[in-house]
Formats: C-alpha cells, sequence, structure tokens
C-alpha cells in the first residue's frame, strides 16, 4: 500500500551493509526499513545529540556523547567561539 510520506516519524539508519535506510516504529516496537531512492528530501535534524562539524563537513553525535569536551563554546559550525579554533583541535 502506497502512502504519502509527510509528516511521517522515522530515523535514519546505516545499516552493517553500508545501506541508509528510512525506519518506522510501530506502537510496538516493531519497526519497518524502507529504502531510500529519493535524492533531494528535505530533512529537520530534531535529535539533542547532533552536532554539525563544519571543519570536517561532517555531522556527527556532539563531543558530550563522544566524551570529548573542554569548557569553550561553539557556534553551530563547531567553531570555538573564545578563540576561532574548530572543535576537533580542543578534543
Amino acid at each position: 500500500m502506497d502512502n504519502p510520506a509527510k509528516g511521517t516519524r522515522g530515523f535514519l539508519i546505516r545499516t552493517f551493509n553500508g545501506y541508509n535506510v528510512f525506519r518506522v516504529y510501530e506502537k510496538d516496537g516493531s519497526f519497518k526499513d524502507y529504502n531510500i531512492y529519493h535524492d533531494d528530501l528535505e530533512i529537520t535534524i530534531e535529535d539533542d545529540f547532533a552536532t554539525l562539524y563544519g571543519d570536517k563537513e561532517t555531522l556527527d553525535y556532539s563531543p558530550e556523547v563522544l566524551g570529548k569536551h573542554c569548557d569553550h563554546e561553539y557556534d553551530h559550525n563547531g567553531e570555538c567561539l573564545k578563540c576561532d579554533e574548530p572543535i576537533i583541535d580542543h578534543l
């Protein structure tokens, strides 16, 4: 059955074989993985533990999750607000 995807809550998952899928969980904990063929899908990140690292152009877990942090503050591009160094230099 085909259903419009707009408004569907799910997760971008990288499988063990390296493919990205869109995983949708049911209330009972079961899930369905959808292969992604859409090539310019708009997304909004809702995860409090995600960080964009501008110097490496990567999206990863936040430094706190990775156990790496310092007393500096960073902008949304991962640049230190005190010394303009990328966050990676403080890890």
